[in-house]
């Protein structure tokens, strides 16, 4: 995957915030994560987004650096 290199420090900076906003859900009590999964579709909660956000741009930032 080719990148330019001011995106990939977007793409850092992207990420550190997933992080940050995992860490923050991890804070929440069981009943409110329960709560906000049954909001909306399981697939389509915050906690999904959140979590499926990280990964992939953890896995993005991963193969731009095994490109370089």
């Amino acid at each position: 995957m080719k990148i330019k290199e001011n995106d990939t420090v977007r793409l850092k900076e992207i990420n550190e915030h997933f992080e940050a906003l995992e860490a923050i859900m991890s804070k929440l009590s069981p009943e409110t994560l329960e709560a906000l999964n049954a909001f909306h579709d399981e697939s389509f909660s915050i906690p999904y987004c959140v979590k499926w956000g990280a990964t992939g741009i953890a896995e993005i930032l991963e193969a731009v650096k095994s490109e370089t």
